[in-house]
């Protein structure tokens, strides 16, 4: 068990020099991982984590500021994407807002045309359920000797 402590130790501490290499040929200078202060009483691997998490200074909120830009090029590409299929519907002497327009106008058309399709339906609907009915009414008795 001891051995398998030093090796990840070890690996801890090849890690922070790649990651402190890597750094500077960034041009960031961070604070060294390998300069965690070892107190004679945390020679465990937990007292080591537990020395390395004090002495890390980061920024935990950079996880948000990435997720910002992703944000920006979803709706740059949306935009582009409703300039885009707004072109189907422009014509040459129209401008871009005429266009976006007569999209807006399309898809509303497209829902209005939907919504008056299903109540057509449902109107049948219902006059076949009251034909039905009104043939049972109507209909000639059944005699119960059948």
């Amino acid at each position: 068990m001891a051995n398998k402590n030093k090796s990840f130790l070890s690996f801890l501490e090849n890690l922070a020099e790649e990651i402190q290499v890597e750094s500077e040929k960034k041009g960031k200078i961070q604070n060294p991982f390998s300069e965690v202060k070892k107190s004679p009483r945390k020679k465990s691997l937990i007292g080591y984590l537990n020395d390395l998490l004090e002495n890390m200074e980061s920024d935990f909120g950079s996880y948000q500021s990435q997720s910002k830009p992703d944000i920006e090029a979803q709706r740059r590409l949306k935009s582009d994407l409703r300039t885009k299929h707004a072109e189907k519907f422009k014509k040459p002497e129209e401008g871009d807002t005429a266009a976006l327009k007569r999209l807006k106008e399309a898809e509303q058309k497209e829902k209005t045309d939907k919504i008056r399709e299903e109540m057509a339906k449902e109107k049948n609907r219902k006059r076949l359920k009251d034909a039905i009915i009104m043939a049972e009414i109507l209909g000639p008795p059944v005699s119960k000797r059948r």
